[in-house]
């Protein structure tokens, strides 16, 4: 998946089920840096954010997991990756 502002991460390719419309994420730009970009977690579900060094750190539901060359997200269902 191509990351730009505003893309939305949709249930079924999360789930891989059949609800095209639910979003789970959303790519937005950190208001305070515009320079920063993150995923904004919209499930119901922690997500885990895998730093480059291998550091893990919760992202609940409400919190944004910052886009970087190297990291992955679970997102319990399956895991992300931005190389």
């Amino acid at each position: 998946m191509i990351l730009s502002a505003g893309a939305q991460l949709k249930s079924h390719s999360i789930y891989d089920d059949y609800d095209m419309d639910t979003s789970v994420g959303t790519v937005v730009q950190n208001p305070k840096n515009p320079a920063m970009w993150g995923i904004r977690n919209e499930d119901k579900a922690n997500w885990t954010y895998e730093k480059a060094d291998g550091t893990q750190l919760p992202v609940a539901p409400g919190r944004t997991a910052g886009i970087a060359l190297g990291i992955r997200i679970n997102f319990g269902e399956c895991l992300g990756s931005i190389e």
